[in-house]
């Protein structure tokens, strides 16, 4: 990917933003390329090449924040949209926490964040890559009747950052992915399967355990019974945890805490989980597809220890955040295009991996649940905690994983669940930028018939 003409374009805007007496400008611009490949009965179904790029200009002059942005690179549209900027920043209101970062990044940030072998890839090899999926989870059972689905998909990018206290940065980057949804029918039941992966590295992509592992989950569903009302043991299996962890990160923002719209408001050093708890949000974690070197104002990205042994331990910060709240920027701050402003969000967050294998934690239930699937988990209330979801899974019975369960809900609050969590397993594994292992609660209340 030639990087200069962007790196050109942007330092000629930057100079005529200079040019103009403005106390600081930032130049953000973005090149964004991506291949959807959609696949059903072994023809394929759909595919679509994206290709999006701009440049957004954020202006602060006397405290005052002006933001600009166009997909038009050209010099003319350029310039306008420096003066919209301007204007901007000329008609709003005085805000003291306003500032650019001023940060000089080492630009040697050792971070390897692009594959050639993505882009080497020809468009019938990674179709074949799809085709495999579909053809392997045919292959599973005679129970899978159909695939819902099996797609590919890739996006290339890349960022140029400059502003005008020495930030001057650029990095580029790739990653691909395959999901199947399968379906598994046996006399009238009917139950739906899905795996996916989201690698770095297309070598680390695997055609057949995805559509393997779809047509598995599918078919050993397939007869699911439904269980009585009761208290039990919870065992979350690892993708769950990982949809859990997906919500409890969005409370970690310094600006929803600030906002008070975060249950963490004033819980910094204190315990809201088990002592067995870590959470941790890396940018800099190999072969992860949140990782980057810079984030979305060039400030490094770090390791930041979310919840320590059980304890809040940092929130995350964007450089307006930190402002208000006298700290340094956590590298959190996220942009989802050229064309917003920075917010704040999680990189790589993960619950740090504990000692005990998934076979371990599920021989320590005489009566529990295994929990692979859960509907409505981004319903959970972030002020009160409150949650109420769909489930399903596998009863435990004296240590061992049994039948089928569906049409389960879980009620309780998120600090609850959090406090009853007694055993980490080790099979930490990341699904796209989220990580979580096995993870057991003592006891929650369980809804049934």
């Amino acid at each position: 990917m030639d990087l200069f003409p962007v790196a050109e374009i942007t330092h000629d805007l930057f100079k005529k933003a200079k040019s103009k007496g403005i106390d600081e400008v930032e130049i953000f611009a973005a090149f964004h390329q991506g291949l959807s490949i959609e696949i059903l009965d072994q023809k394929v179904e759909a595919l679509k090449d994206i290709q999006e790029s701009g440049i957004g200009i954020r202006i602060i002059k006397d405290k005052k924040l002006g933001f600009a942005f166009s997909s038009i690179l050209d010099p003319d549209t350029l310039e306008e949209t420096l003066e919209l900027a301007i204007a901007g920043a000329n008609n709003t209101a005085q805000d003291e926490f306003q500032a650019l970062p001023s940060f000089k990044p080492d630009k040697n940030h050792g971070l390897d964040l692009f594959d050639p072998e993505i882009k080497q890839k020809s468009i019938q090899e990674k179709i074949q890559l799809a085709l495999d999926a579909e053809k392997q989870a045919y292959a599973y059972s005679p129970k899978v009747k159909k695939t819902e689905q099996v797609s590919y998909g890739e996006t290339e990018y890349e960022v140029f950052i400059l502003n005008s206290h020495g930030i001057d940065v650029s990095y580029q980057g790739n990653s691909c992915g395959l999901g199947a949804m399968i379906i598994a029918i046996d006399g009238e039941s009917m139950e739906m399967g899905f795996e996916s992966d989201v690698v770095t590295k297309y070598r680390f992509l695997d055609a057949a355990e995805i559509g393997k592992t779809a047509a598995r989950k599918a078919v050993t569903l397939l007869g699911a019974q439904k269980i009585k009302s009761s208290k039990l043991a919870i065992v979350l299996d690892r993708e769950v945890g990982a949809e859990l962890l997906e919500v409890i990160s969005g409370l970690f923002s310094a600006e929803s805490v600030q906002k008070g719209k975060s249950l963490l408001k004033g819980k910094l050093g204190k315990q809201i989980a088990a002592p067995a708890i870590t959470i941790v949000d890396d940018g800099r974690k190999e072969n992860l597809v949140g990782s980057s070197p810079y984030d979305g104002e060039g400030v490094p990205t770090q390791k930041t220890i979310l919840v320590s042994n059980g304890n809040v331990n940092a929130y995350l910060y964007n450089t307006y955040t930190a402002n208000k709240d006298k700290v340094k920027s956590t590298g959190n701050a996220a942009r989802g295009s050229f064309a917003g402003l920075p917010g704040t969000d999680c990189h790589n967050v993960y619950f740090e991996a504990g000692k005990h294998s998934k076979e371990e934690i599920v021989s320590q239930v005489s009566d529990g649940v295994y929990i692979t699937g859960v509907m409505g988990i981004h319903t959970i209330n972030p002020i009160s905690g409150d949650l109420s979801i769909g489930a399903e899974g596998f009863k435990i019975e004296k240590g061992k994983i049994t039948f089928a369960i569906k049409g389960i809900t879980i009620a309780t609050n998120l600090i609850e669940l959090l406090e009853a969590i007694e055993m980490v397993g080790s099979d930490l594994r990341f699904h796209g930028s989220v990580g979580s292992p096995t993870l057991l609660i003592s006891e929650m209340s369980v809804g049934g018939d």
